[in-house]
């Protein structure tokens, strides 16, 4: 028989995390802490706003949503074997980013006002980046597949 198990948790803001998920689904939304995720297969969806985010997924798709002009905190590590990553950032953000692609695939960067801060700089494979007056490192990292940094649409 098929079956499936979902959790809908409420934790205070300031918390730290450890998520180890299957395959489905994951959203995360409102917590500024020491936070880890590993996923096999998961299409996640993830609202950050502070603190040290470390996620390692397999298989899927992410998406990664800043909604705060700047990181606090240590900043994001975020590894993705293979799929898709999007990254959305709001209008004048600050902070350092690092994307990389490692094998096949290719970045597009669409969000106004990225500086290249250190060699290669910003090409379609290595984003080194900086935007605004610069703060915390975002890292992402894909294996297979593509990296899209671009500018929250405003609600």
């Amino acid at each position: 028989m098929p079956w499936k198990i979902d959790y809908h948790l409420k934790v205070p803001i300031s918390t730290d995390l450890e998520i180890n998920a299957g395959s489905g689904a994951i959203s995360l939304s409102g917590v500024e802490g020491a936070i880890t995720l590993t996923a096999p297969q998961t299409d996640a969806s993830l609202s950050l706003i502070g603190g040290m985010f470390t996620g390692t997924v397999a298989l899927g798709k992410v998406n990664v949503s800043i909604p705060l002009r700047s990181w606090r905190g240590s900043g994001v590590d975020i590894q993705l074997a293979a799929g898709d990553l999007s990254v959305e950032l709001p209008a004048g953000f600050s902070g350092d980013i690092d994307a990389v692609i490692l094998r096949t695939g290719k970045i597009t960067n669409t969000f106004p006002g990225l500086e290249a801060r250190e060699k290669p700089g910003i090409t379609d494979r290595t984003v080194r980046a900086r935007a605004g007056a610069g703060g915390a490192t975002l890292k992402f990292t894909v294996g297979d597949g593509t990296i899209s940094i671009k500018k929250k649409i405003e609600e």
